[in-house]
């Protein structure tokens, strides 16, 4: 690799390590297609702008080369576990593919440990998926290990305490993570707080830790995701629109994007601005692609908001409704504990699940209504 090439892969990384990935792409664009190192920049750039099938093509691909170095390798292998941990159901491949990144990480050693302790963490979150407690923390133990003045250890930590319903304890770990430093233990510790705080129902908390970080960096897409997500919360529709619409505008080509534009379509709606929702979902159903499940729902809504005085209607909402944290694999026995709490029954899904729910997961709705 050249030294022109090399100066100019690091400025790349330097962007996407500074949130803006975007910048990243146009970088290396008219590169060398087929130098490694171009390729895993364009992956990581496409990963953080959740571009995940595309740029889970590239890191596959690479993989595949029988001349990739070691080091390239692990940098691919590390890629793909978060993608596969991200953007798909195969949870055991993602897990075979973390701990071979972590083995070859540590072989390695050096410079090679800060990635070994990144498969560590994908490990750790893959594992408490399958409700691995113990097995999650050792993975855990073994990315602080690796990489121990990090703030995210503590933070990937506290997301595993948070699977498993331990709130109070994961905000301690946010915190820590905030004291440990620096502008990424200041980042990563409050939005992670701000996670946790919107869960735990203290909204103001949650906004203070959100506005401490804006403006958010161009390419800051889980900031912008938990603006989203406090603001549908707290039933803030055109705030939930707005901040939909920046998350849409930060990554326009996000393979989620027209999940989004979706449900801004709906918050523009809740928000009473029912014509705005009309032209957002006849917009959505004409560019979406035809067998894309959004395009579906943006067409059934866009007939039914057609109707004669549908964009008149009163709204209803239920306000007093009850919450669950659902177990993996559990939404039909959660759901079903909702609603029998909601009538004034006790309920717990765990119970539930015994009577209606199949072994390998399922739940057919026959059972649910028996």
């Amino acid at each position: 690799m050249s030294a022109v090439l090399s100066e100019l892969t690091a400025r790349a990384r330097s962007l996407i390590e500074k949130l803006d990935p975007a910048a990243a792409l146009a970088a290396v664009a008219g590169q060398d297609g087929a130098e490694a190192t171009v390729l895993l920049v364009r992956a990581g750039a496409l990963a953080a702008l959740d571009q995940f099938r595309e740029a889970y093509d590239l890191v596959c691909g690479l993989l595949e080369r029988r001349e990739l170095g070691p080091a390239e390798r692990l940098e691919a292998l590390v890629h793909k576990a978060r993608l596969l941990r991200k953007a798909s159901r195969k949870v055991d491949l993602a897990l075979e593919t973390a701990f071979e990144a972590a083995s070859a990480g540590t072989q390695q050693g050096g410079s090679a440990l800060a990635l070994a302790g990144e498969a560590h963490i994908e490990a750790a979150l893959l594992l408490s998926r399958k409700r691995c407690r113990k097995l999650a923390a050792r993975s855990l133990a073994a990315a602080a290990a690796a990489l121990p003045d990090d703030p995210r250890a503590l933070v990937f930590e506290g997301l595993v305490m948070v699977d498993f319903d331990e709130r109070l304890e994961a905000r301690a770990k946010f915190e820590a993570a905030r004291e440990r430093g620096g502008a990424g233990g200041e980042r990563w510790g409050r939005l992670a707080l701000a996670h946790v705080d919107t869960l735990l129902g203290d909204f103001d908390a949650a906004r203070a830790h959100l506005a401490a970080l804006t403006p958010l960096a161009p390419g800051d897409l889980w900031g912008r995701w938990l603006a989203v997500r406090l603001a549908l919360a707290q039933h803030d529709w055109l705030r939930a629109a707005e901040a939909l619409g920046d998350l849409v505008s930060a990554s326009p080509r996000a393979d989620a994007v027209h999940h989004y534009e979706y449900e801004r379509a709906g918050a523009l709606y809740r928000a009473g601005r029912k014509e705005e929702a009309r032209a957002a979902f006849a917009g959505l159903a004409a560019a979406a692609g035809e067998d894309e499940e959004s395009a579906r729902a943006a067409r059934r809504m866009t007939r039914l908001l057609a109707r004669e005085g549908a964009a008149s209607r009163p709204s209803r909402r239920l306000q007093a409704f009850p919450s669950v944290m659902q177990l993996r694999n559990h939404c039909g026995p959660a759901s079903c504990e909702l609603y029998l709490r909601f009538y004034g029954r006790r309920a717990d899904q765990v119970d539930i699940a015994r009577e209606i729910k199949f072994a390998d997961g399922g739940t057919p709705v026959y059972r649910a209504r028996s």
